[in-house]
């Protein structure tokens, strides 16, 4: 068979000398195997999983730093999740593959091993699992194929390039895609080229996106901007259309019969057995992720021009008017496409913060910051970390992988009876400042449960509320008087002496942090030069609709 397959110039297929284990994994209804929970890629499953959350347990493998946004989005499958990671400390080593036990979040296995990968090799796809088995593609050029239980190679198959397209598996077949320009179909069980693909289907750029699954077709983006259909039964091209501006890896999304692709600004909606567009939109700034659809909405994320606010839009996809009465304004620019878990949907972001929206309205129901993990060594932490892929979802629990290499699973019944945490706080105790316009009180508060409530941040001075804004990069709540309006009293400065500040905040689960201190104002000092960003609001009335696109881009 080796032979046969070099005169054909098809990949070389390596199998492992290990056995592999055909005892079935426990399979839960709620399994989540591949990128967006299925082939069609559409991120949405009908488990009700109502925030608030709490963390139930937070895997992080030592001293590892997540793969790039997309690679190393988590599947889960019975009682096992799955994660890509890389080495991020020996500068010689590459990634690591590992699954772990979503009961408590304990190591079951790790592939290769805790070194990673041979010559910085990275994963580059979601691992996809089934049948006990785990499929993975590598920079290396290999589509790996693991043992799910024990993570023992079973065998891998070598391409010509990086292999970037998340597989598919279906009615026996192997479906990947390559960055040698192909896209391959295997027996699932023998590897052995598919006898229904006469050859690979060969395009003019890379495969630069997961591989979908729909109508009997095989949807997918090139590297020279084109989304393609072809047979899935015989890999024959079916059409290509090629689009303007530039989009991200793994933006094809397929819904409610219609495959959304955003570029630049604009968002696509093209009918799928033909290619043709059957509408555009332009939003007010870049779009920024791939959307999300569910029943006849599409939800889309751009960073407005004009305010360089980060606003979730909703749109009918019938006539492309505005599901909500505003976009509502997001907390950090999201770094995925959203996950819809029946009414709700959870948007990660580049800062750690998980939010989750009413998909009805748009209400801001939760929202957590993930910490960069402390559990390793020898490394420097850093002062936040991004969630680097779509939210997974699995038997009441989300999943996400944040770019320390950390895997964290959230629940509505995980146990959460600690108030939120005061880290910093300035003045320091009994420290002098100045007490005039620009004087400033801080405290760094966050919540490693279920998430600080910034709406419930308040501040007191001498007994006095004012005005408390809230910096998410910084996890800083503060105060800072300003050269005219609202003062704690009506004197110009603070006068000089002892005064009191208490914060107050809770979380999502009620627990109450409630903390005095005093500092000491001396007007004589210089005052201060710091100046903090308030949370930004969206706009009154806000964008209710994004504009319609002109003329629909031509193939």
């Amino acid at each position: 068979m080796i032979s046969r397959l070099k005169r054909r110039s098809l990949p070389t297929i390596l199998f492992a000398t290990a056995a592999f284990t055909v005892a079935s994994l426990s399979a839960l209804a709620g399994d989540w195997p591949t990128l967006g929970g299925d082939s069609r890629r559409a991120g949405v499953s009908d488990e009700k999983i109502t925030p608030p959350l709490s963390l139930s347990w937070r895997f992080t493998g030592v001293p590892l730093s997540a793969t790039a946004a997309g690679a190393s989005a988590p599947t889960v499958v019975g009682n096992t999740a799955y994660f890509a990671a890389k080495n991020n400390v020996d500068p010689n080593a590459g990634a690591v593959l590992f699954a772990v036990d979503t009961k408590n979040g304990s190591r079951r296995w790790v592939f290769p091993n805790d070194f990673g990968m041979k010559d910085k090799a990275v994963f580059l796809t979601a691992p996809v699992v089934d049948k006990d088995r785990v499929y993975i593609g590598s920079s290396d050029g290999y589509l790996y194929v693991l043992n799910a239980q024990n993570g023992n190679e079973i065998s891998k198959i070598r391409t010509s390039g990086s292999v970037g397209g998340t597989p598919i598996i279906s009615e026996g077949t192997l479906y990947f895609g390559s960055n040698d320009n192909t896209v391959y179909a295997f027996d699932s069980e023998t590897f052995a080229p598919s006898g229904n693909w006469r050859t690979p289907f060969k395009a003019k750029e890379n495969i630069n996106s997961a591989l979908i699954s729909a109508d009997g077709y095989l949807f997918f983006t090139t590297a020279d901007q084109n989304v393609h259909a072809i047979t899935q039964t015989t890999g024959r091209a079916k059409w290509s259309n090629r689009l303007p501006f530039k989009y991200a890896p793994n933006s094809l999304v397929y819904a409610d019969n219609t495959l959304y692709v955003p570029t630049g600004p604009r968002l696509f909606a093209i009918q799928p057995t033909s290619g043709n567009t059957r509408w555009t939109i332009d939003l007010p700034g870049e779009i920024l992720a791939p959307p999300a659809a569910s029943e006849g909405v599409v939800y889309i994320a751009c960073r407005e021009a004009a305010s360089q606010q980060f606003l979730m839009y909703a749109i009918r996809s019938s006539n492309r008017r505005a599901a909500w009465q505003k976009p509502v304004a997001l907390p950090a620019a999201p770094s995925a496409a959203p996950t819809i878990v029946g009414d709700i949907m959870y948007v990660p972001t580049k800062r750690g913060v998980i939010v989750a929206l009413s998909k009805t309205d748009g209400a801001m129901l939760w929202q957590y910051r993930a910490q960069p993990s402390a559990n390793r060594a020898n490394v420097t932490l850093p002062t936040e970390t991004a969630v680097v892929s779509p939210i997974a979802v699995s038997d009441g629990t989300i999943y996400a992988v944040t770019e320390d290499g950390s895997l964290s699973a959230f629940r509505p019944d995980a146990p959460d009876t600690s108030a939120p945490l005061l880290t910093g706080r300035y003045p320091q105790p009994a420290q002098s400042i100045f007490g005039g316009p620009g004087m400033v009180v801080t405290g760094t508060v966050f919540d490693p449960g279920s998430g600080l409530d910034t709406d419930s941040i308040k501040m007191t001075i001498d007994g006095i509320e004012v005005t408390t804004g809230y910096n998410t990069s910084l996890n800083l709540a503060y105060y800072q008087r300003k050269s005219s309006g609202k003062q704690v009293d009506n004197s110009a400065s603070l006068p000089n002496g002892r005064h009191t500040v208490t914060l107050s905040a809770k979380d999502y689960k009620g627990n109450v942090l409630n903390e005095t201190w005093s500092f000491v104002v001396d007007n004589n000092m210089k005052p201060p030069t710091v100046n903090y960003d308030g949370p930004k609001k969206p706009r009154p009335s806000g964008i209710t609709a994004p504009k319609p696109g002109g003329k629909p881009a031509g193939r």
